[in-house]
């Protein structure tokens, strides 16, 4: 039968069958499974029935349940404010993929108290501007790369996710 457990190739087909257009979520299904099975963005597994929280499982709901944008939103990497809050992806995240010499954050009360300072005004996967979703970029890429990326998902933005005036 099939599995209870949420699955990257699961999410990824129904996130991109889903979510198309203006409420697309990855490139295409391969970058979908790169950044899912990479687990760049450091989430949890969940179950199938998780309607909310940082995990695989909230994501392969709301993208089975992707009649309209909102749901694509809330499958996309960034979880929408459902599938976890922009903060708990972002400091997931930072703690787990920019550490030593590439820490930004003591722990997660540091992070989070950081993190709600930055503008929501940005679109999943921007690569640049001032705003948290350039930061959750930047920290998911940061598990291949720390050093390139760490400094750009920081409170500065390292002139990439904006500039100390910005801020």
């Amino acid at each position: 039968g099939e599995s209870s457990e949420p699955t990257c190739a699961a999410y990824c087909t129904a996130v991109t069958a889903n979510c198309a257009g203006g409420a697309t979520q990855y490139a295409s299904a391969e970058a979908c499974l790169a950044a899912c099975n990479g687990a760049a963005l450091a989430w949890g597994i969940g179950t199938k029935a998780d309607q909310a929280g940082n995990t695989l499982g909230c994501r392969q709901y709301h993208a089975g349940a992707a009649a309209s944008d909102a749901h694509c939103l809330h499958a996309g990497p960034a979880g929408g404010g459902v599938c976890g809050s922009y903060c708990d992806v972002y400091c997931d995240a930072a703690l787990a993929n920019c550490t030593a010499g590439n820490e930004l954050h003591a722990d997660t009360n540091a992070c989070h108290a950081a993190c709600e300072r930055f503008p929501e005004n940005g679109a999943v996967n921007d690569a640049n501007g001032n705003s948290v979703q350039c930061r959750i970029y930047h920290v998911g890429a940061a598990k291949a790369a720390p050093g390139d990326h760490c400094s750009h998902a920081g409170a500065s933005g390292a002139n990439v996710c904006g500039d100390w005036c910005d801020v």
